[in-house]
């Protein structure tokens, strides 16, 4: 059988198709299972890593402590306020997925936003935000002279404050 020039180029193209798909490298970061037969089959990971921390709605101090879990070995990065503050590698999440942004700036008398962003190994994404209100002063209190002594019922009690307060006093008898 005659074999034309052109048929033996598209030949050449097949073949050379053939070794580019499989020595092709791989970019993607794949996760292979073994099945009872013992063959293997990839399987993509597409999950978007979780985070789980907690944080309070308001907070008395200008610095805070964030800890908290995510998909092990993803890189994390902070945000407070829109500001890009640091983030912990890989490494720095371990195998435990467990993470801690110590010592974080936040500004007092105001809301405060505190995005975290995470990324896994495979490359998904995925981001929780928070708000944290911080009033790291103490309200002034002044409190008018109370008699040590009353023969009526109830007390008054006069005074001024300089914000919003909830204030209880107690009794003390004997």
């Amino acid at each position: 059988m005659m074999v034309t020039n052109k048929e033996r180029m598209l030949q050449i193209a097949a073949c050379f198709m053939i070794e580019l798909i499989l020595f092709m490298p791989v970019y993607i970061s794949d996760v292979f299972a073994i099945d009872e037969e013992n063959s293997y089959e990839s399987v993509l990971d597409t999950t978007p890593p979780f985070i789980n921390v907690t944080m309070p709605s308001n907070y008395n101090k200008l610095k805070m402590h964030i800890t908290g879990y995510t998909e092990p070995y993803s890189n994390l990065k902070l945000y407070v306020n829109g500001v890009y503050e640091r983030q912990i590698s890989q490494e720095g999440t371990g195998a435990s997925g467990s993470f801690a942004f110590n010592n974080v700036a936040l500004w007092d008398m105001q809301t405060n936003t505190i995005r975290i962003e995470a990324e896994d190994k495979s490359g998904n994404l995925n981001e929780i935000t928070k708000t944290v209100f911080v009033d790291a002063v103490g309200p002034n209190v002044t409190i008018s002279p109370i008699p040590s002594f009353s023969a009526e019922f109830s007390l008054r009690i006069n005074g001024t404050v300089n914000e919003p307060v909830h204030m209880v006093f107690y009794v003390k008898s004997g």
